[in-house]
C-alpha cells in the first residue's frame, strides 16, 4: 500500500434503515391493512442550541422561516419539523440542506447548529392500530386523552431511546431513533404489527 493510499479517507455508505428488511418483509395482501410503517430516507437532522430570549427566537424564526416551539414536549411543522428537547435545545428534521441554513447565521448571534444527519433515522407509523403497536413496547402513556397531536416526548420503544411525536389524531407518529438501532426498531415494529397486517411503505 502506498503512502497516498494509507492517507486516503475511506468511502462510507450512509446506512438507511430497512435495507435488509424491505426484500424479506411481506404483508398479507388479502387482508385489510390497519397499520403502515413508512421509511423516510431523505430527512436531515440538526440540533439548535440557543437562548430562549425573544431576540434570539425571532432571529431563529428568520433563519428557519419557522418558529421554535417554546413549550416543553411540543413540536411544530412547516418547512421543517422542530422538536423541543430541553430548555435552549431543539432537534430539527428537514429536507433542506443544512449547510445552506448554517451559512445564514450571524456569528455574533448566540445560536449554534450541529449536524446530526448521520446519527438519526426517522420512520412514520400510522393507521388505525398504530397506537396499539406503540403500547406493546412504549412505557409512555400514548392514550388519546394524554398524548395528542402536536406533542413529542423522549421515551423508549422496545428498550431503545426514541423521540416520539404525534402528528395528527388519526393517529400518525414520527419515530426518531439512533441510526445504529434503526434496523432493530423497524423489525420490532413490523413484528409487533403483524396482527394488524402492517404494511411496509418505502
Amino acid at each position: 500500500m502506498t503512502q497516498k493510499e494509507k492517507g486516503k479517507m475511506p468511502d462510507y455508505d450512509l446506512h438507511y434503515p430497512l435495507e435488509n428488511l424491505i426484500s424479506t418483509f411481506h404483508a398479507n395482501n388479502s387482508e385489510q391493512k390497519r397499520a403502515f410503517l413508512r421509511i423516510e430516507n431523505d430527512i436531515n437532522f440538526f440540533l439548535i442550541r440557543a437562548s430562549s430570549d425573544e431576540e434570539t427566537c425571532d432571529y431563529a424564526k428568520e433563519i428557519l422561516n419557522q418558529s421554535l416551539p417554546l413549550i416543553c414536549n411540543t413540536f411544530n411543522s412547516g418547512n421543517h419539523e422542530i422538536y423541543w428537547l430541553r430548555p435552549n435545545e431543539w432537534l430539527v428534521a428537514t429536507k433542506e440542506n443544512i449547510k445552506s441554513i448554517s451559512a445564514k447565521i450571524d456569528q455574533n448571534i448566540d445560536i449554534h447548529i450541529i449536524d446530526q444527519s448521520g446519527g438519526f433515522a426517522q420512520m412514520r407509523l400510522d393507521g388505525e392500530n398504530s397506537r396499539d403497536i406503540l403500547e406493546k413496547g412504549c412505557p409512555l402513556d400514548v392514550s388519546s386523552g394524554v398524548f395528542s397531536a402536536g406533542m413529542c416526548a423522549q421515551t423508549n420503544l422496545a428498550k431503545s431511546n426514541i423521540i416520539l411525536a404525534q402528528l395528527d389524531d388519526s393517529p400518525s407518529y414520527n419515530i426518531i431513533v439512533r441510526r445504529s438501532f434503526s434496523d432493530y426498531m423497524a423489525e420490532w415494529i413490523l413484528n409487533a404489527g403483524k396482527e394488524y397486517n402492517i404494511e411496509l411503505v418505502c
